[in-house]
């Protein structure tokens, strides 16, 4: 019984250590690259790398548009890399930051294709690698009242 409680303490360290080095990280990289911190509230980032299946970033971004409202902005932030879409579209439904200084490529966790952020209370919560396929099970009708109410 003791060795168990003493690896289920060891899973909770390492995990709560590795969320810890990837808010660290991020927060590093938003300060550096936007004077910006992770917020209080719930927030959402969503980070698109120069080094991405295009075409899953394409259908991913055209699903987002849909799912995304006017009411989120506040609390969506996109940070894309230079990349061939038009992140126009976007301009009333989230915050955008152009990553110039390819930033996204120096995080302590890897980012591929369409990555969202979930963060509250100042750290990262979950890192979730997205593709075309599960962009509505991750956009959920939850997570968005939770990101609206907050």
């Amino acid at each position: 019984m003791k060795l168990k409680a003493i690896l289920f303490c060891i899973l909770i360290i390492g995990c709560t250590n590795k969320s810890n080095n990837a808010s660290v990280s991020f927060n590093k990289f938003l300060a550096s690259e936007f004077e910006l911190s992770i917020p209080d509230q719930n927030h959402i980032y969503i980070l698109i790398p120069s080094f991405s299946c295009l075409t899953c970033v394409q259908i991913s971004l055209e699903k987002l548009n849909e799912i995304l409202k006017p009411i989120d902005k506040p609390n969506i932030s996109i940070i894309y890399q230079n990349i061939d879409y038009d992140f126009d579209v976007f301009t009333d439904k989230a915050l955008l930051y152009y990553d110039k200084n390819n930033g996204i490529e120096y995080l302590s966790f890897a980012v591929a294709n369409v990555t969202i952020i979930r963060t509250s209370n100042n750290k990262i919560f979950d890192i979730i690698n997205t593709n075309p396929e599960n962009i509505y099970k991750i956009f959920n009708d939850k997570l968005m009242r939770s990101i609206r109410d907050s």
